[in-house]
């Protein structure tokens, strides 16, 4: 992947603003489609109909001889089939079959003109569709071998769908040495000429392997930054009319990466430019997360289908990044992606990192059980994606003795992923919000938050801020949130989480005030509080001010979680302590009536928490109360109980749960290398009794009934994890 400089951004930037001046538009197209049904996302047994458009000069009434035209229908794991409509109609349809596997079905719409005896394709159309999990993988082109090539892809194949695979990203197809294809634009070409690219579509095109084909400008030319953008869209062209009759090719992939802001810019632009020539071509890119606020930027391109967000887990153990980012971290920033791209129906697929950033620190099998393992907690996803099975494991199979081991390693744990994923299609409860505010330290806070919220032992996702379309343009300050984040949050019933913020924008102000207004659940927590041009903090919050007091006992006014009205926390010594000056709303824990540590504001249908404890209270007593707080919000916004560990837990963890009627199915990953055993209370509507069911295999581990008990306990090996469902027994 290369880095680009300012000058780059800023010829970008003039383009998506005045236009792409040499794109062609769908005006000039010759054939595309027209969807009866909801394209992108499929079912079994669904199907999926489409109509030919054909532009004026190949209207059906001029198809001759010298026109013909027709379908391709590329199945998961199948080799390519024809759609075959009536001669005078245009109308296709396929379905997806119960026995098929699960993938990307691809559909190659054609016209072709004869000429000397000879067809010629003259328009081609691509959609693409997704029904369950995909598994992609970076196929490396300059590592694959020059004799023999379609054999060694045919053994790669092999070994890559028996891993769940299903689809390829065909990378580096041009490096600073030459083009790996026989390209007429590229300076520097196949010597001598053999077309990699070719072999590799033609063999996905028989196995049924979807295929992405990266996209960037030559790279082998000294291309000045001006000239880059036009470099890469005549490479795009001549992919798309050399290889886009290839039934696996659906789509182009960005060769380039980034993490700041102004990537999303050029992804903007990107994404753009290639749905120009292609409305159905499917669009991808894999970011870093430098700035989680990019995901939410990224969101709001509407043109972007596939999001691979890296993991970032060899990258920060490289020589020149001393990050180091702990497996944990593999998972959280996935999360700043998964709330925000539901909305916009795009392809959420975490990017696995499985190679060896040097010597000193090589990829070993915890290193990848543990970031697939992180990812799989995290609800929602559409699959995963591996960088790269080919060049850092199968390539080496031959050469390395510990490939083999890598290799199974890493078929237990997408074994695992698989598992975990079944169980978990839904976002926990508690989500942390990454205002607009933060952008410029919100790494350190957002990922400090997270893990509080870990050793409390509650699940948590991440809600990034979503800007209105209109006001994406960096540097430009957005003044609102985009209206379908705002509607999605509040019909999701999350408890929207605001921690250790000290000022907010107005686009977040607007945010909150939105949320509220949506029946949405609050809770802001940490000291100081918040302020904003249009937050006021004594309508908002219900208090005057804020100020240092001391005391040995504070009074529950309010039911709150597992306390109830009138209960108490004492304190050996006095303590002192951040309190709210109450003035509206209600004081749920006080030390007399003017000072208030836990604030219950209520708006419409909707609730605000308001507490200056944070979520890495050390004092066990107020551990409690944050703790109950959370579940309190929760309780009160999904009518569901929270299930609560009564010891702290490690950071080293990743958690999730969720209810399905009155059965509660709770995951727990152990990052660790020692085993963690781990104590649950039961919840009130699992009191009468219940079995635990385990979901994975755990030595020594069936299923148990508990009766007449308040909490039970559960062990996670060692970096492995522990999944299991409580079902409530049945009554007789």
């Amino acid at each position: 992947m290369r880095n680009y400089s300012l000058l780059v951004l800023l010829f970008l930037l003039l383009i998506s603003l005045y236009g792409c001046g040499s794109i062609a538009t769908t005006e000039d197209e010759i054939v595309r489609f027209s969807l009866f049904t909801r394209p992108f996302f499929v079912e079994k047994d669904e199907r999926v109909a489409f109509d030919f458009w054909f532009k004026d000069k190949i209207a059906m009434k001029k198809r001759d001889a010298d026109y013909s035209y027709g379908a391709f229908l590329m199945r998961p794991n199948q080799s390519y089939e024809k759609l075959l409509p009536k001669e005078v109609d245009t109308h296709f349809s396929f379905k997806v079959d119960k026995d098929d596997k699960e993938g990307i079905y691809v559909v190659t719409g054609y016209v072709t003109e004869k000429k000397d005896g000879k067809s010629f394709p003259c328009g081609v159309a691509k959609r693409s569709f997704v029904s369950g999990s995909v598994v992609g993988d970076f196929l490396h082109i300059p590592s694959l071998p020059q004799d023999a090539t379609k054999e060694y892809l045919r053994g790669y194949l092999t070994h890559f769908k028996a891993l769940g695979g299903n689809l390829l990203v065909a990378d580096s197809i041009i490096t600073v040495e030459r083009a790996f294809y026989p390209s007429g634009v590229c300076r520097r070409r196949t010597v001598p000429e053999h077309d990699f690219l070719a072999d590799v579509l033609e063999e996905c095109d028989k196995q049924g392997v979807a295929v992405l084909v990266s996209l960037g400008w030559d790279i082998s030319a000294d291309e000045p930054c001006s000239k880059r953008f036009s470099s890469l869209e005549r490479i795009m062209y001549e992919l798309f009319y050399n290889y886009g009759m290839h039934p696996s090719f659906c789509g182009f992939y960005s060769y380039l990466s980034g993490g700041s802001l102004d990537y999303a810019l050029y992804i903007r632009t990107f994404t753009r430019l290639v749905k120009t020539l292609d409305e159905g071509l499917l669009t991808a890119c894999s970011p870093n997360l430098e700035d989680p606020l990019l995901a939410g930027y990224l969101a709001s391109i509407e043109s972007l289908d596939i999001i691979m967000p890296q993991t970032r887990y060899s990258a920060s153990r490289a020589p020149d990044d001393k990050r180091f980012y702990p497996a944990r971290r593999s998972g959280d920033f996935v999360k700043c992606f998964t709330l925000s791209f539901p909305s916009n129906r795009k392809l959420i697929l975490p990017r696995i990192e499985l190679f060896s950033p040097a010597s000193d620190f090589p990829m070993d099998e915890t290193g990848i059980k543990s970031q697939i393992l992180s990812v799989a907690s995290v609800g929602g996803l559409n699959g995963i994606a591996l960088y790269s099975y080919h060049k850092d494991i199968y390539s080496q199979l031959a050469v390395k003795t510990e490939a083999g081991r890598h290799e199974k390693c890493l078929q237990d744990s997408l074994i695992a992923f698989s598992t975990i994923q079944k169980e978990f299609s839904a976002h926990p409860p508690i989500t942390v919000y990454c205002p607009f505010s933060k952008r410029l330290k919100t790494e350190t806070s957002l990922f400090d938050s997270l893990d509080g919220l870990r050793r409390l032992g509650i699940a948590a996702g991440v809600s990034v801020f979503v800007p209105n379309e209109r006001e994406t343009l960096p540097p430009f300050i957005p003044s609102s949130a985009e209206k379908s984040f705002v509607r999605a949050t509040a019909d999701s019933r999350k408890v929207i989480l605001l921690s250790d913020t000290v000022a907010l924008s107005l686009a977040d102000c607007s945010f909150i005030k939105d949320s509220l207004n949506a029946s949405s659940t609050l809770v802001v927590s940490g000291f100081p509080l918040p302020t904003g041009v249009e937050l006021n903090r004594e309508s908002l919050f219900g208090i005057e001010g804020t100020e240092p007091f001391k005391t040995k006992l504070l009074t529950f006014r309010y039911d709150l979680g597992g306390f109830v009205y009138g209960d108490t926390v004492k304190f050996e010594d006095e303590i002192e302590l951040p309190f709210m000056l109450h003035k509206g709303g209600v004081a749920v824990l006080i030390a007399d009536d003017t000072h208030s540590l836990v604030q219950l504001v209520p708006f419409a249908e909707g609730r605000l928490y308001v507490t200056t404890l944070g979520l890495n209270e050390t004092n066990e007593q107020l551990r409690r109360v944050i703790l109950h707080t959370l579940k309190d919000a929760v309780s009160y916004s999904t009518g569901k109980e929270m299930p609560v560990f009564l010891s702290p837990l490690s950071e080293d963890v990743d958690i999730n749960y969720c209810w399905q009627d009155n059965t509660l199915t709770i995951l727990l990953v152990n990052h660790a290398d020692k085993p963690l055993e781990s104590e649950i209370a039961v919840p009130k509507c699992l009191s009468s009794g219940f079995t635990i069911k385990y979901l994975n295999v755990v030595e020594g581990a069936g299923p148990v009934e508990v009766k007449n008990q308040t909490s039970f306990k559960i062990v996670s090996p060692a970096r492995w994890y522990v999944l299991l469902r409580l079902e409530p027994l049945a009554s007789k």
